[in-house]
């Protein structure tokens, strides 16, 4: 079994993952969104891949040290997602950590195109 974890899936580069990892043999998707009301397409191609995309209510803290936190509805049925969940793979879940970790660097470091300020931290 083959199961995959996307943060970040309801737009952008996730949402492409999510696309490009149903083209493949993926038993699992679990999509993850903070949003609901900018999931729309997330959830129209949930419905049309009920079987394989597993959506899923995600957020994270300020802070790459805190847990995943799943802000799931009570009506989701928890335990059927939890099954599933067991065979996913952390990798992808820690490049979604690194690529948050990259993001701060460069924030706190301004190490922006436009950036003209001092750096936040040398």
């Amino acid at each position: 079994m083959k199961s995959v974890l996307i943060t970040g899936a309801n737009r952008g580069i996730g949402y492409g993952l999510v696309k490009q990892f149903l083209k493949s043999k993926t038993d699992h998707v679990f999509a993850s969104y903070r949003e609901m009301d900018r999931s729309k397409e997330l959830f129209d191609l949930a419905k049309e891949h009920s079987a394989t995309i597993v959506p899923l209510q995600l957020g994270c803290g300020c802070c790459s040290a805190w847990p995943l936190t799943y802000f799931g509805s009570e009506n989701q049925n928890t335990e059927a997602i939890k099954l599933k969940f067991r065979g996913v793979s952390t990798f992808i879940t820690l490049l979604a950590f690194v690529w948050w970790i990259v993001d701060w660097a460069r924030i706190l470091g301004n190490k922006f195109a436009d950036g003209n300020g001092e750096a936040l931290m040398y």
